[in-house]
């Protein structure tokens, strides 16, 4: 059974993946609004996947050691941060570095993520849902920048991006005090 805490810490996952699903989307049309090529971007794209791969290796060396509190934190910040550079209309340095940032923290943060689902729920069927709720995310991040989006103008989806990463933050803000309510010590 689904219990608040349970359905706040994977609204907050949903939240943090739609981000991801927008940007990552329309992350051509972005380059190209600031002039970078698609080839460009696509090369970008590639190696995020390196930088995927070194946030889930960096996670695995420091999940004990970080509260997932902190983490999600954190990183959703980096995550705000790095949509509201992208709207601003960055130069290519500034476009690769993001798109390298946003890479590392995509799967450096699901570690945190599971830790928050497991204190959300003894019977672990909350973590049994986090990766349909990052799926749905990343399916729904798309549609809903989509409808913001006004001709070429795409500035729109990393604006929409930077609020569905806040409000992830705010999402485990909200479960850390309905467990404090829940579970007073």
């Amino acid at each position: 059974m689904l219990t608040v805490p349970a359905i706040t810490a994977l609204l907050s996952v949903f939240c943090y993946f739609m981000f991801f699903g927008a940007v990552w989307a329309f992350l051509e049309p972005l380059g190209a609004e600031f002039g970078i090529d698609g080839r460009t971007v696509g090369l970008m794209v590639s190696a995020s996947l390196a930088a995927q791969v070194m946030g889930a290796m960096t996670a695995t060396a420091f999940e004990a050691r970080i509260d997932y509190r902190l983490a999600i934190t954190v990183i959703g910040a980096v995550a705000a941060l790095s949509s509201a550079l992208l709207a601003s209309g960055p130069g290519l340095s500034v476009f690769w570095a993001v798109t390298l940032v946003m890479g590392f923290i995509l799967l450096f943060i699901v570690p945190y993520q599971i830790r928050m689902a497991i204190t959300a729920d003894e019977t672990r069927t909350a973590v049994l849902l986090v990766p349909a709720a990052q799926l749905f995310g990343l399916a729904i991040g798309p549609i809903a920048a989509s409808l913001l989006i006004d001709g070429e103008n795409f500035r729109p989806v990393p604006e929409f991006a930077a609020g569905s990463a806040l409000a992830s933050v705010a999402l485990l803000g909200v479960f850390v005090l309905v467990g404090r309510r829940r579970d007073p010590a």
